[in-house]
């Protein structure tokens, strides 16, 4: 369950702690997995009543000057999170990536239309946010941790950074840690 009740969260969304800083690709898929099933035999369990329903998503038509740029294609967001967000990470290429994103800051405001896009839209909309979080928490963590290296904080900064951190999306677009 997330802080929204009624929302769960499994595989790369999901804080399990299963793997610590070492939660590589593959691990990710069977922790999704081992989740999505015990989830699944949770919910099957539960008893659910229709109740109050709030509208989360509604249809408005959007002024131009909210609409932001145009969002960038799949293959570009990857490539340039592997580029500037890899497993070696410098400050400078952190610092890059996130003026990247943030030129797209007018995305959240693409909220409400969210019902309008198609899947690829979509797709492409939640991959910037989930990058942007990713891209702050790299820039403010000034430490190697696991399979996170960065090149300018080359040891492990137990002192300052062995703690959980938690990054919240705010309903404005920013984020805090």
């Amino acid at each position: 369950m997330t802080f929204h009740q009624g929302l769960y969260a499994l595989g790369e969304a999901a804080y399990t702690g299963f793997h610590g800083a070492n939660r590589l690709a593959s691990n990710s898929l069977l922790e999704g997995l081992f989740m999505a099933e015990n989830l699944a035999k949770w919910l099957n369990s539960q008893t659910f009543t229709q109740g109050s329903r709030k509208e989360v998503l509604y249809r408005q038509k959007l002024p131009d000057e909210q609409k932001g740029k145009p969002l960038p294609s799949i293959v570009e967001i990857q490539n340039r999170m592997m580029d500037y967000v890899g497993i070696v990470r410098t400050g400078a290429d952190l610092k890059a990536q996130l003026r990247w994103l943030e030129s797209y800051r007018g995305m959240h405001n693409q909220i409400g239309n969210l019902d309008q896009m198609d899947k690829e839209e979509l797709t492409r909309y939640f991959m910037l946010i989930t990058a942007t979080l990713i891209t702050k928490a790299a820039l403010q963590r000034t430490e190697s941790r696991g399979g996170h290296y960065r090149s300018d904080f080359p040891s492990e900064d137990d002192h300052n950074w062995r703690r959980k951190l938690l990054i919240h999306s705010r309903k404005d677009g920013g984020n805090s840690l």
